[in-house]
């Protein structure tokens, strides 16, 4: 009596599992959850599941991820993926994220995602940050978000760190004034 009962609970659960892996867009491997997002018939629903897989991963399908986003057919498709994976990289690892993101050619899409992935590595380590950010090239104009996070939070080390950017960067008026307004604050 026990083994029927079993043989139907395992008949019953089979197609359970899946009907979820075709429903649910974080079932299964990353390519199979890549392409049933890109079978939704309607762009804007490709592209909202798209960037669910991006903001779901785990650490270790990252690299995965975004060596899949630049197969992509279409531009959008990529750059969706990609955004994902980066902010989500950021949130696990944002040291990693931001080396990863400074290394890439210069882009709207990576002025956005280097500025979220400096807020993270703010959040987690001001110093880190910091250099980080003084460690970009010379006008690369991405250091704001992580100086006024890193003044909010790190106070006098912060400000010494905000005063070498400006410094680096050709000594700002309008970035000096705001300095000297805050620090007055």
């Amino acid at each position: 009596r026990v083994v029927p009962f079993l043989c139907a609970v395992l008949v019953a659960t089979v197609p359970c599992r899946a009907a979820q892996a075709m429903t649910d867009p974080q079932a299964g491997p990353l390519k199979e959850r890549v392409e049933r997002a890109l079978a939704h018939s309607h762009l804007d629903e490709q592209l909202e599941t798209l960037s669910q897989v991006g903001e779901k991963l785990p650490l270790d399908e990252i690299p995965a991820a975004l060596k899949l986003a630049d197969g992509l057919e279409k531009l959008c498709e990529r750059g969706v993926l990609r955004d994902a994976t980066l902010k989500r990289w950021a949130r696990l690892a944002p040291d990693q994220a931001f080396a990863a993101i400074a290394a890439l050619p210069e882009s709207r899409n990576k002025a956005d995602t280097i500025r979220y992935a400096a807020v993270r590595l703010t959040q987690e380590n001001v110093s880190a940050a910091t250099k980080a950010v003084l460690a970009l090239p010379a006008g690369a104009g991405h250091g704001i978000v992580v100086i006024l996070r890193a003044m909010a939070i790190g106070g006098e080390e912060a400000l010494h760190h905000v005063a070498a950017v400006v410094g680096r960067l050709g000594g700002d008026g309008d970035a000096a004034e705001l300095i000297a307004g805050l620090v007055a604050d």
